[in-house]
């Protein structure tokens, strides 16, 4: 569980670094995401809601850290996944767009495979537990 936590909150922390660069603008995930809807190219309900769910990341790491600290591993686990599985959507995403990217994205891409690794160790443990 551990593994898990340590990334989710590895991908909260990358979330507020600069993921892409635009002409002299430096900008963090939730600033590309919020140009990309006042500029209207999200299209769809499902790029709606995959937009307002990344802003509920830093909500959903506290989660994932808080049914750590009350050993939930299988809240953590969810909390973690979904946390991972968004920043790896908004990573392709920024990274397929004409953005320059920045370091963040790349923090949080190793961020987000950390927290699925350690989910996935979570689901070997608990299988051999059974």
């Amino acid at each position: 569980m551990l593994v898990a936590t340590a990334g989710s909150v590895g991908l909260g922390v990358a979330a507020f670094l600069p993921w892409g660069r635009s002409g002299t603008a430096r900008r963090n995930s939730f600033e590309l995401v919020q140009a990309a809807e006042r500029l209207d190219l999200l299209d769809g309900a499902l790029a709606g809601v995959g937009a307002l769910a990344w802003f509920l990341v830093p909500a959903a790491v506290a989660g994932v850290w808080l049914a750590a600290v009350l050993r939930r591993p299988v809240m953590a686990g969810t909390l973690a996944s979904s946390v991972a599985a968004l920043g790896l959507a908004l990573a392709v995403v920024v990274r397929s767009s004409p953005v320059r990217t920045e370091p963040g994205l790349v923090w949080g891409v190793a961020a987000a495979a950390t927290a699925l690794a350690g989910v996935a160790w979570m689901v070997i443990e608990r299988r051999g537990e059974r």
